[in-house]
C-alpha cells in the first residue's frame, strides 16, 4: 500500500470472510492481539507518528492533500496491522456492505424475539 496506495483500502479479514467480527479464531483471535500489541509498543508508535507527521506536511499544500489522505490511512494501519487486509476499494464498499447487511439482519431477528 506504500507504493501504490490510491485505488485500496484497509478492512477487517473477518469482513472479508464473512464470519463476523469475533476474537474466536486466526489472526483475530488471542495471538493477533498480543502480535498487535507487541507490534505497537516497538515499531507501530514509531510508524504511527511518522505517518502522521507526513500527513499533516503534506496537507499543508493543496497538491499533498491526496498523499496526505493516504499517509493517514497507512498511520491506522502501521499501528495495528494484524487481522487487516489491502484490498481495492470495490472490494472494501461489497464486504463493508455485506458486513452491514447480517449486522442488520440479526439486529432485527433479536427485536423481532
Amino acid at each position: 500500500m506504500s507504493a501504490f496506495p490510491f485505488g485500496k483500502d484497509v478492512v477487517h479479514v473477518r469482513e472479508l470472510d464473512g464470519k463476523g467480527l469475533t476474537l474466536a479464531t486466526g489472526t483475530t483471535g488471542t495471538i493477533g492481539f498480543v502480535a498487535n500489541v507487541v507490534w505497537a509498543c516497538t515499531f507501530g508508535i514509531v510508524l504511527f507518528v511518522s505517518y502522521i507527521i507526513a500527513g499533516i506536511i503534506n496537507c499543508l499544500t493543496i497538491i499533498g492533500i491526496p498523499f496526505g489522505i493516504q499517509s493517514f490511512k497507512l498511520a491506522g494501519l502501521s499501528f495495528w496491522p494484524v487481522g487487516r487486509r489491502v484490498v481495492s476499494r470495490e472490494l472494501a464498499a461489497v464486504a463493508r456492505q455485506h458486513a452491514a447487511e447480517e449486522r442488520f439482519t440479526k439486529l432485527r431477528g433479536t427485536r423481532a424475539a
